[in-house]
């Protein structure tokens, strides 16, 4: 640590944090190991920073940060997340042409064109690696909020930016891969045992998710810690 921080009382700091020069922080915050604070940065009472975070300088963090995430803009915002990579959609968008590093995968979305319009179609056995159990959809959501932060077990999705565009994160507890969805004829395999976030809504974004299972509480796992240590038991 350098010079002029100061910290509040009862608060949990990982040994091997970072903090710049005019860090303040706050009462009963917990910082996570890896976790990097900018100079001049303020993280108010009961914050707490999860692991590989990064807080860029002269930010004011108000709210909970996630694993690996990168936080800045003043009144602080999700910016990007650590060690990402982007994916070219250019790349990888039809069944066949392999999968991400993480198992995620791009497909193209068969549609139709002319002066009336355009009719997109989705077969569940032509097109999706999976049987639909469940469909829902997101709409109206902040462009500085974030969904998701979660993993199934079991559960497959298949995300389509049906309106205006969202950047999603997929986590397999050892790589980190960022989609752009901003095509209703294209669309996002997430399989099962991968962490996802989606965050960046446009303000006319609306996402359609079709699931493999329906609501089951149990196949759920919300914490990120909790997470690695199922991956690491090999499930």
């Amino acid at each position: 640590m350098t010079q002029n921080i100061r910290i509040g009382k009862n608060c949990q700091i990982s040994s091997d944090c970072h903090m710049e020069t005019g860090v303040c922080i706050g009462d009963e915050c917990k910082i996570s190991e890896q976790v990097s604070i900018g100079a001049n940065s303020v993280i108010a009472d009961g914050v707490q920073i999860g692991k590989g975070a990064r807080i860029l300088p002269c930010s004011y963090v108000a709210s909970n940060v996630p694993p690996f995430a990168i936080v800045g803009c003043g009144d602080a915002q999700i910016l990007g997340y650590a060690d990402a990579e982007m994916v070219d959609s250019a790349q990888q968008v039809k069944p066949g042409s392999g999968c991400g590093k993480t198992g995620a995968r791009f497909y193209d979305i068969p549609y139709f064109s002319d002066l009336r319009g355009a009719l997109g179609v989705i077969e569940w056995e032509r097109l999706l690696p999976f049987d639909v159990k469940r469909i829902f959809f997101t709409f109206h959501v902040p462009g500085s909020e974030v969904r998701g932060e979660h993993a199934h077990k079991v559960c497959e999705q298949f995300l389509i930016a049906l309106h205006g565009s969202l950047h999603v994160i997929v986590d397999d507890g050892t790589k980190r891969e960022e989609y752009v969805l901003d095509t209703p004829t294209r669309g996002l395999h997430l399989p099962a045992g991968c962490w996802g976030i989606q965050y960046k809504h446009s303000p006319d974004c609306v996402l359609l998710v079709l699931a493999s299972r329906g609501y089951e509480p149990e196949d759920y796992i919300r914490d990120y810690n909790e997470f690695l240590k199922y991956k690491r038991e090999g499930k």
